[in-house]
């Protein structure tokens, strides 16, 4: 996307409500704005809110007292009526209690002897006065029971008691009204609870409630303990209409600022929307999207820095496409790969490098993939067409492979035999020069007859100068991999010097190592290492006496321990050199076996290294197909058949039951690598396993 600087049209200028900020500058803008909005309210209705709290909380506790104070009074005059019942029922007789008896107040009514009383009980009964028990049981809460001396003709120590249902008194008290319904009193009396009348769930908010004592004084008119009444009233139905102020004021404040809030976003978006786009840019930009151009149409300083930052964003993406095109050259060198991966990854990348319409390599005979003839291989762009052969002119090699000259420009029409695909683009030619041969030649083709600018130039001669060290290093790394396979191979062919029986054995034992790591389907860097391990596995026979190696009868224990000591003297061989510490696990335990019994370390199973079992079928192989001084070659059906019944004895099931599939099945590079020197009957003893 490219900048516009132009001014927008009326339609482009018309007001449309965008409601998202990307912008954290707009963020803040609209925080603050809706900070401003946001505290005044809030401070507003805190103020209110304890204002309005205070109040309800001082009325509600003046309520709950009031209705106390009321309740107590009411309760002692009722008490106070009740024992005028009482004693007008006594004074009228004993069937004078039945109105008594219909009062709801009035549980049960009775006589009793002044016995049951205590002693100040008796004497306050006798004196005329009435008396207020508390009647305390273990099963349900205590009773109150009104007494009076009630004397009869033929029993002068009888009282009349009448038990008193405390909340049937509340109930009547007409100064209940004063408290309010969601309100519940509860009377207690020497400590223990009689009941509540109208218990409402005070509590479901987790605070406690509003609750105020009152006390009715007994002692006096009763002989009573006195009574103790709590009115308490719920927190909910006292702060009512504080929760009705909250549940208004809330939705209000909180719809006035969103409003503002939604009115400041749309008009800071459209204010910050060039920002945002700049700021996305340089995200793209950080996440790698090097060429990313952004889109701001505006007439203001965001334009202009929007144009800016267009124009860094283009060189950022040559420059990093540059670097990334070195390191993918670096790459293919590093990787080993012949010179046709290093000039693909050229073709394939340098036009992202370099604003050119067409890019070529003319590479020569000698260094061509094809080779076989005089003819030059021209690789293209697929957007140019497929490779070519070009046979060159003489004047045409005299041009590429003069020293003196490096790069030149060849004209629109130009003739030349490998421009023939392309007549119309005006040509620049890079050589690539290695030690002093043309090696290939960078074309690259433009409309314009201008050509590459000097910057561009500069950079596609960086990158030949680059293919040149890459190319170099590409032939330094093919001599240096036939230097270290020769090397290998001559301590192989010392090794096995040592006796003619042994020739040409780690030779044939890595080919047979070899086939079976390929035959498991092991990836090229295991196989790599099998084909070296194997190579170097018997190099510790350096040590051993030719003797012992050419001995045509069975070995005594001496030379067995000599023979035993093969494995840790090629340790100590390999050891000081790093680049064979790969190898020393196989060249250790080749001859572990799988139960135990083998040496130097008599380790078993998994504990042996695995490519040291895998090596071990092969070197057994590979002994038991050739001559030795003891014994003429077996024949290859009598070795498989050996490998197969000694898995999971001497060999590890797994590369045993490999060996035997594969050469049962026929595979050639097994089978190729298995070929014996010859045959000998089979009924010939084996008589060891070198």
């Amino acid at each position: 996307m490219e900048v516009s600087l132009a001014r927008p049209s009326t339609f482009e200028r018309r007001w449309v409500p965008q409601l998202v900020l990307y912008t954290k500058i707009g963020q803040r803008f609209v925080l603050l704005f809706v900070l401003c909005a946001l505290i005044p309210v809030a401070l507003f209705g805190v103020l209110a809110d304890r204002a309005v709290s205070t109040e309800l909380h001082t009325q509600a506790l003046a309520r709950v007292q009031r209705g106390g104070k009321d309740a107590s009074t009411s309760i002692l005059q009722q008490l106070q009526l009740l024992d005028e019942q009482l004693a007008a029922s006594i004074r009228l007789g004993r069937d004078s209690s039945a109105f008594l008896r219909r009062d709801p107040r009035i549980r049960r009514i009775g006589s009793a002897s002044l016995a049951s009383l205590s002693a100040p009980e008796r004497q306050r009964v006798m004196a005329g006065r009435p008396l207020l028990r508390v009647v305390r049981h273990a099963a349900r809460a205590p009773a109150l029971q009104l007494v009076r001396w009630a004397p009869e003709r033929d029993d002068a120590t009888r009282v009349r008691v009448a038990s008193v249902d405390m909340i049937r008194v509340v109930g009547g008290v007409s100064g209940l009204d004063l408290v309010p319904p969601a309100s519940k009193l509860c009377l207690a009396v020497a400590s223990s609870t009689l009941g509540c009348v109208e218990a409402v769930d005070s509590d479901v908010d987790g605070q406690m409630p509003l609750e105020a004592r009152a006390t009715v004084f007994l002692r006096y008119a009763f002989g009573a303990p006195d009574l103790v009444v709590t009115v308490a009233e719920d927190d909910d139905a006292a702060y009512a209409p504080l929760y009705r102020f909250r549940a208004l004021f809330v939705p209000v404040a909180f719809a006035a600022i969103l409003l503002a809030a939604l009115l400041a976003q749309v008009t800071i978006r459209r204010q910050t929307a060039p920002l945002s786009a700049l700021d996305a840019g340089t995200r793209r930009v950080a996440a790698g999207d090097f060429g990313h151009q952004v889109d701001v149409i505006s007439d203001d300083e965001f334009g202009e820095l929007a144009g800016a930052f267009n124009g860094m964003t283009r060189q950022l993406d040559r420059q990093f496409n540059t670097l990334e095109l070195r390191h993918d050259v670096d790459v293919a060198v590093l990787g080993a790969q012949s010179r046709a991966a290093v000039i693909d990854v050229l073709l394939a990348r340098i036009r992202a490098v370099v604003p050119c319409d067409a890019a070529m390599i003319l590479v020569p005979p000698a260094a061509a993939s094809a080779g076989g003839d005089e003819s030059w291989q021209l690789k293209r762009t697929p957007e140019v067409g497929a490779p070519l052969s070009v046979l060159l002119t003489p004047a045409e090699h005299r041009e590429l492979a003069a020293d003196s000259i490096g790069d030149f420009v060849i004209p629109a029409g130009g003739h030349r035999s490998y421009l023939l695909s392309t007549p119309s683009l005006h040509a620049e030619v890079y050589p690539v020069w290695v030690q002093g041969d043309m090696e290939a030649a960078l074309i690259l083709g433009m409309a314009s007859a201008g050509g590459l600018p000097e910057a561009d130039r500069h950079r596609v001669r960086q990158l030949v100068a680059q293919v040149a060290v890459a190319f170099s290093n590409l032939d330094l790394v093919d001599e240096l991999r036939a230097l270290n396979s020769g090397a290998l191979l001559a301590l192989a062919l010392t090794t096995d010097a040592a006796s003619p029986w042994t020739a040409g054995h780690s030779v044939r034992v890595t080919a047979i190592a070899v086939a079976i790591a390929q035959a498991g389907r092991m990836d090229d860097e295991t196989v790599d290492l099998v084909r070296r391990g194997a190579l170097l596995h018997d190099i510790g026979k350096l040590a051993v006496p030719v003797a012992i190696l050419d001995k045509p009868a069975a070995l005594t224990a001496a030379e067995r321990a000599v023979m035993n000591t093969h494995p840790m003297v090629g340790i100590r061989i390999l050891q000081p050199i790093a680049a064979f510490a790969p190898l020393l696990p196989m060249v250790r335990s080749h001859h572990e076996r799988w139960d135990g019994t083998g040496y130097p370390d008599q380790l078993r199973g998994e504990q042996i290294h695995p490519l040291a079992r895998l090596l071990a079928v092969a070197d057994v192989a590979e002994s038991m197909l050739a001559a030795r001084p003891y014994r003429a070659p077996l024949p290859l059906a009598y070795v498989v058949q050996f490998i197969r019944e000694n898995a999971g004895h001497h060999f590890d099931p797994h590369f045993a039951r490999l060996f035997v599939e594969r050469v049962s099945s026929g595979d050639a590079g097994l089978l190729a690598a298995l070929t014996p020197s010859a045959h000998a009957a089979p009924d010939m003893r084996l008589r060891e396993v070198a």
